[in-house]
């Protein structure tokens, strides 16, 4: 597919929105054959109109997309680039989340997710250690690097969760119940203090999952009962 996609744009021909879609890796990442990304992303990136191009994939106007600070005061709803939002712990008035995020998110201090409510997708890494609630995350759906939700103890306010690209670290996760929708994880998941599997038991992990012995059994046992119901493979 990449490769194709590469060869229209040497040609000079317009790519479809489900091509865009492909290249800015917007439901998954692209995946080769070995452990670097393949260089020719970012090469037809570099020779391109992105702001165009998130136009055309996401259906909205320009003036509707962010690249600088101050825009995040605007309603937005596409924000291209990194937000830091590391000095706060509460939401601040002076900055509007958007609905979609090409690129990270840290709030490092960040106790309440009050600011995030209109937050729906995340291209890169969603960084919320200190965070003591998911309530108020209730549309995210899509996190396309790491994610760390490390003080979080319940995962209510996830239930709309469907993917996570790389790493999941939810240290201090008791009870998994609302991540039910929650598909794939690209790497190493971390529920070390999980009690139950329950809510995990259809979720994909690309990467080793670090939690107790007997949750992993349950999750098992949850895994292959789901499959003989579902007709499918792990």
């Amino acid at each position: 597919e990449l490769t194709k996609i590469y060869n229209k744009h040497k040609n000079k021909e317009e790519l479809t929105r489900e091509e865009l879609r492909f290249l800015y890796e917007i439901e998954s990442n692209i995946k080769g054959f070995g452990w670097e990304d393949d260089p020719r992303i970012e090469e037809i990136k570099r020779e391109r109109d992105e702001k165009q191009d998130y136009v055309k994939i996401f259906n909205c106007k320009e003036n509707e997309i962010g690249t600088k600070e101050e825009d995040l005061k605007k309603d937005l709803k596409i924000y291209i680039g990194n937000i830091d939002l590391s000095k706060y712990k509460e939401a601040s008035k002076d900055i509007k989340i958007p609905k979609i995020i090409i690129g990270n998110l840290w709030a490092h201090n960040l106790t309440l997710a009050k600011s995030l409510e209109n937050l729906q997708y995340v291209a890169k890494d969603l960084i919320l250690p200190s965070l003591e609630s998911a309530k108020g995350l209730e549309n995210l759906q899509h996190i396309g690097g790491d994610v760390s939700l490390s003080s979080l103890t319940t995962a209510e306010g996830l239930e709309n969760l469907q993917y996570i690209g790389c790493g999941a670290y939810f240290s201090n996760l008791t009870s998994a119940q609302a991540l039910e929708n929650l598909k794939y994880i690209g790497w190493t998941a971390y529920f070390k203090n999980l009690k139950e599997a329950k809510g995990l038991e259809i979720i994909q992990i690309d990467g080793e999952l670090l939690c107790s012995n007997e949750i992993k059994v349950e999750l098992e046992k949850l895994k292959s009962k789901h499959c003989k119901q579902r007709n499918c493979f792990y």
